[in-house]
């Protein structure tokens, strides 16, 4: 059943946003390096980006977890609170 969602034809559409979306993440892991952060949680960007390539790629819309300063947006915060 979700075969024809995984298809090359598909996926070549969606790269272009997983484009976009990981050199958002770079600009934001390069101005965090900037500012001298001692230390950042990689495995905490790597989800907020796998997220938001779900929530763009699959449901066509934007949970924004890439914004807010690293707090992620509202869905990430109420799924973090709910676990």
């Amino acid at each position: 059943m979700l075969n024809p969602v995984f298809s090359i034809k598909h996926m070549r559409h969606l790269i272009p946003l997983f484009q976009n979306l990981t050199a958002e993440l770079r600009d934001i892991l390069l101005e965090k390096a900037e500012s001298d952060a001692l230390e950042v949680n990689m495995a905490d960007w790597f989800g907020r980006l796998a997220l938001e390539l779900i929530a763009q790629g699959g449901l066509g819309h934007t949970f924004d977890t890439l914004k807010d300063e690293g707090k992620g947006g509202e869905f990430s915060r109420a799924v973090k609170e709910f676990s």
